[in-house]
């Protein structure tokens, strides 16, 4: 049955007829279009929040709204002519078949159902009678409120557990604390019933102690466990790192320095194996041969690797002393960590290795720069300036190698090489990235460096009064491989042509460097030098952003 309704006015709004019977429109010209559809759902509360919606909706948005309200099933309802009067778009009641256009409002009556297939909307009549559909509805309520209900009851009962988990967390402390209490007085008991045993055995076949005596043997033993007392806790305040493990058993005293050194806390390792919460190891052994020589000798003293509770790996001098003690195999140990003196030691023996292999390096140099250096000269005054040069150069280069791991800066080698040749700052042009070069790269590269400037200073821009030299590098990489890459380029000085014959200086700077690639341009307005260099795997470490190639 459609229902039509006056849409009236409202908050200034023009009154218009919009609702109407829900038919099949018809779509002259084509099919109609198929707009997204809105499912609009409220109960009785919510009419005047349909009539805010509808009077701020825009009536042009191409939507196609489906409405559907939830008062008693027996109310008759008034939507249509209540929504007719809040907007301009038609206000349709659906019963038959319908098909769904933009800009309409479609309404559902509360007795009905919906259903939508190929944008076509229809409604038909429950199948059930309402008074069945309203006893389930009052069954689905009481249900859901059990629902809260437990719901409420469930995370309560969880607050509670948690409480109760919290207060037996506490009380297991309380009871550890207890435990190694009650083991300490044990302890402390048994070496009083030693020293009674002592006192007894001497006194045996003695009718008489006057009471003088009696006292003084009782003030000693008092001044005995005072000193005991002070001494364990000597022994617990000490930043010396000191523990006692059973031998079969767990951990039993951890003082302040085991804390600060493996930093555990002294109520965490109670009672735990030492060598598992270590993770001890013995290099070159394993700790089952350790226990077994402590077992036979008594003591053990040797390096220990240990591992700290934030995951450190100690190495460290470590002494232990087997003692039996009131029926028990306690293990005394003292530790001392020598992690840093190990790593220097470790880096001394490379030191030692490096400054062997260079010292080799540069005598094998020395010997071929002399031997090269007499077949091309034509005169002992020009072997001699020439052999002089290059040893001041590979004397500058080896200067630079303080460190024989952090090598020697590009920058500070390439000024050390030229300035003694550059008249002044203006006519020597220098700017690349900060590189350290390994001692087997830096010294045959200051070697090309100094030739470089030579022959500058004899032939090149060096040699006129205007003339500049430039020279710049950069970082390279080549199929991941770490390169550096430098230009020397002149530039106003005399005219340049390729040399009739090479020398041991040009040899030196196209086959002087192992791993390298040089190109040499005679250009008539100045030479130009491009140098690539390959530089070990761990150079990678210090070169940040890499290029592809020399430009």
């Amino acid at each position: 049955m459609s229902m039509m309704a006056d849409k009236r006015s409202n908050g200034g709004r023009a009154s218009k007829t919009s609702a109407r019977t829900a038919q099949k429109p018809a779509h002259p010209g084509g099919p109609p279009a198929k707009p997204p559809i809105v499912g609009i759902g409220a109960s009785a509360g919510g009419i005047k929040a349909l009539q805010s919606l509808f009077e701020h909706l825009p009536d042009k948005l191409g939507l196609a709204y489906v409405v559907i309200l939830h008062p008693a099933p027996e109310i008759r309802s008034e939507l249509p002519s209540i929504l007719s009067a809040r907007t301009d778009m038609p206000v349709t009641t659906v019963e038959g078949p319908t098909s769904l256009e933009p800009d309409h409002v479609y309404v559902i009556s509360p007795d009905r159902t919906l259903s939508i297939k190929d944008h076509q909307i229809a409604s038909e009549p429950f199948d059930e009678p309402r008074g069945k559909r309203e006893t389930v509805r009052r069954l689905a309520e009481e249900l859901r409120l059990t629902q809260a209900r437990l719901r409420t009851t469930r995370e309560e009962t969880e607050g509670a557990n948690e409480e109760l988990r919290a207060a037996n967390e506490e009380l297991q402390s309380i009871n550890e604390e207890y435990r190694s209490t009650s083991e300490k007085l044990e302890t402390s008991k048994e070496e009083l019933q030693t020293v009674n045993n002592e006192l007894k055995l001497k006194l045996e076949g003695v009718t008489f102690v006057g009471i003088t005596e009696r006292l003084r043997i009782e003030q000693a033993l008092r001044e005995s466990e005072e000193r005991l007392r002070q001494e364990m806790r000597l022994v617990d305040l000490s930043h010396s790192p000191i523990f006692v493990w059973d031998f079969d058993g767990g951990v039993v005293q951890w003082n302040r320095g085991s804390e600060q050194l493996y930093g555990y806390p002294r109520n965490y390792v109670l009672g735990l194996r030492k060598n598992v919460l270590l993770k001890t190891e013995v290099p070159g052994s394993s700790f089952e041969a350790l226990t077994e020589k402590l077992l036979k000798d008594g003591r053990w003293t040797g390096e220990l690797v240990q591992t700290t509770r934030d995951g450190r790996r100690l190495t460290v001098e470590s002494e232990l002393e087997l003692v039996a003690m009131g029926g028990r195999r306690l293990v005394m140990e003292s530790t001392h960590d020598v992690t840093e003196r190990k790593i220097w030691e470790k880096r001394q023996e490379l030191m030692v290795a490096e400054l062997s292999h260079r010292g080799k390096n540069t005598l094998a140099v020395v010997q071929s720069i002399a031997t090269r250096s007499i077949r091309g000269a034509h005169s002992a005054e020009e072997f001699i300036e020439r052999f002089e040069g290059r040893l001041m150069a590979l004397s500058k280069a080896q200067r630079l190698l303080v460190d024989p791991w952090k090598g020697a800066d590009v920058g500070a080698m390439v000024r050390e090489q030229l300035e003694p040749y550059a008249v002044n700052t203006d006519r020597m042009r220098i700017e690349g990235d900060p590189i350290n070069l390994p001692p087997d790269t830096a010294t045959p590269l200051g070697l090309i460096l100094h030739e470089l400037a030579t022959n500058a200073t004899k032939y090149g821009a060096w040699s006129d009064a205007k003339g500049v030299v430039e020279l710049s590098w950069r970082r390279l990489r080549h199929n991941g491989t770490p390169h550096i890459g430098l230009i020397w380029r002149e530039r106003g000085g005399p005219k340049v042509k390729p040399p009739e014959h090479t020398g041991f200086g040009s040899q030196l700077i196209q086959h002087g460097a192992p791993n390298s690639n040089v190109d040499l341009e005679f250009n008539p307005n100045g030479l130009v030098c491009t140098i690539e260099l390959q530089l070990p795997e761990e150079t990678l470490n210090d070169l940040g952003g890499l290029t592809d190639s020399v430009q």
